[in-house]
């Protein structure tokens, strides 16, 4: 989505009051990510996916709506498996393939 500009291609101030919530979930979640941040699935290739249910617990001990907690967290691991991927994929080019 791109910025509304104005006839002079310049962007249009944004009213604060027309702005989402600022968001609370980023702290939680990432917290018992970071407590948890040792169990994932791995293959050969490496990791593979988060292990939920080690999530779950702590997040279920402090009153957390599973799903939307699963949903937040879903995009933590998609992040580090992009990321591991984007690893991959520069030490292919280094090699040459």
């Amino acid at each position: 989505m791109q910025a509304e500009t104005d006839e002079d291609g310049e962007p249009v101030p944004v009213d604060p009051a027309d702005l989402p919530p600022a968001l609370q979930w980023e702290q939680g979640v990432y917290e018992i990510y970071r407590l948890k941040r040792t169990q994932w699935h791995y293959t050969m290739a490496g990791r593979a996916a988060l292990n939920y249910e080690a999530f779950e617990k702590v997040a279920m001990q402090r009153g957390y709506d599973i799903e939307l907690f699963d949903y937040l967290l879903g995009g933590i691991e998609y992040a580090e498996l992009k990321h591991d991927q984007d690893q991959r994929d520069s030490e292919r080019q280094k090699r040459g393939g």
